[in-house]
């Protein structure tokens, strides 16, 4: 608790009791100090006391001891004394109240200079992320607990439904084994209209989760022209993550670099091995499948465009429960140069290690397919040297590989015809 709280805790703000405070200080200054002389003057005053124990012996006043020096009183009444020394507290109590409240004053500008709100184009993309986190954290809270709340309430009814089903067997054949929160689990239903929901869902819930996974991977507010990381890194949970970070500036605005993207997912996906199924204007379905030995590969993908006023974002999300894959990139427009912009692009793939099998075995063929098809360097050549014995695993990374030249070349195809252009014009 800072110090203007405590404060604000301590002094009273209420005008009414501040007023009856000066009107108690007014009322004991105003107090006639020659009351207490008229009072009763049959009875003895401190100060009558005071000369009667003068005229003792000098004998016995030397055996006493010496008072304490206390402060001047006015040479009064006993009730005057007492007076005095109430307006004098007051007085130092009312001083006191008065320091305490300008140093309240004080901190109240301090603290408002502190938060008074920047101007909008000033505020730091790190603070506008934390507010954005924190919202989502606060959904999710919410969110899970009132999930945990339901099921507490509704668990002694489940339990009793569920007997009672199982008691009617024919009830078995009429369900299909789906649910509308299939999607939460990755899955797609045969239901058309279930199924372009449940796609709808799978791309937003990631479209939330991009600038916590961007931060996550320290690619949230880069700014370099040229940045490139690949390798894969061991899970708590026993599984692989492979991460491929990537950052290019184009000498192009980001609506053309965005186009040429999109329409290259779109040039990829149209060959005998992907079958692609347009949901709308801005969201694909695809399902992809290949050989890899005697082993059939399949990788069924939802990819999906977002418009911003100073950015597009493109990103990818396998419905698959054996293979996690999923990629944002970003468009996003330079503010110092109108013309230019950053491709900020993140792929995660996450692979489980079969039983059985060493983890630091699966790392190395996940290293040797990086190094394999170039995914660690900024060029889009193979190095053939590099042996990379697992099947499945080289046909998913040449998969990669082939949709990762598509898309340079489409980008370059299109910064090219856009400076020619600018050039003409």
């Amino acid at each position: 608790m800072d110090s203007t709280t405590m404060l604000e805790m301590l002094l009273a703000t209420d005008e009414q009791v501040e007023d009856d405070f000066s009107f108690l200080c007014q009322l004991l200054e105003d107090s006639p100090s020659e009351a207490a002389e008229d009072s009763d003057t049959s009875m003895p005053n401190l100060e009558q006391l005071s000369t009667n124990s003068s005229t003792q012996p000098p004998d016995r006043q030397a055996t006493k001891r010496k008072a304490p020096k206390q402060d001047a009183l006015p040479a009064v009444g006993a009730r005057n004394r007492f007076q005095y020394r109430q307006r004098e507290e007051l007085k130092q109590l009312r001083g006191h109240v008065e320091s305490l409240k300008a140093q309240l004053a004080s901190e109240r500008l301090k603290h408002q200079a502190l938060s008074k709100p920047q101007d909008r184009n000033q505020v730091s993309q790190w603070e506008l992320a934390a507010r954005q986190q924190l919202l989502e954290r606060n959904h999710a809270l919410n969110e899970n607990k009132q999930l945990k709340e339901a099921l507490e309430e509704q668990a002694t009814f489940l339990d009793q439904m569920q007997r009672f089903f199982m008691k009617k067997p024919r009830f078995e054949a009429l369900s299909d084994g789906t649910s509308s929160d299939d999607w939460k689990a990755l899955k797609l239903t045969a239901q058309q209209s279930l199924r372009e929901a449940a796609i709808h869902a799978i791309a937003d819930r990631q479209y939330r989760r991009m600038q916590h996974a961007f931060i996550t991977a320290g690619l949230f507010g880069l700014a370099h022209d040229k940045y490139l990381s690949a390798m894969p890194r061991l899970q708590p949970d026993g599984s692989v993550l492979v991460e491929v970070k990537r950052q290019t500036l184009h000498p192009a605005p980001f609506r053309v670099v965005s186009k040429a993207f999109r329409d290259a997912c779109s040039a990829h996906a149209s060959n005998a091995e992907a079958d692609i199924n347009f949901i709308d204007s801005s969201t694909v379905y695809q399902r992809f499948s290949c050989m890899a030995g005697e082993v059939r590969v399949h990788c069924n993908t939802v990819r999906k465009y977002y418009r911003e006023d100073t950015r597009d974002i493109i990103l990818r999300r396998t419905v698959l429960e054996d293979l996690s894959f999923h990629t944002w990139s970003v468009v996003s427009g330079v503010v110092e140069q109108t013309n230019e912009c950053r491709q900020t692009t993140l792929t995660q793939v996450r692979v489980k290690v079969p039983p059985g099998v060493p983890e630091h075995l699966v790392m190395e063929i996940i290293q040797r397919g990086i190094e394999r098809y170039g995914f660690d360097q900024l060029s889009n050549e193979e190095n053939a040297h590099v042996q990379l014995d697992n099947e499945v695993t080289a046909a998913i990374m040449e998969y990669g590989k082939r949709m990762q030249r598509v898309v340079t070349a489409s980008v370059a195809a299109a910064i090219e015809a856009y400076l020619s252009q600018k050039a003409q014009g």
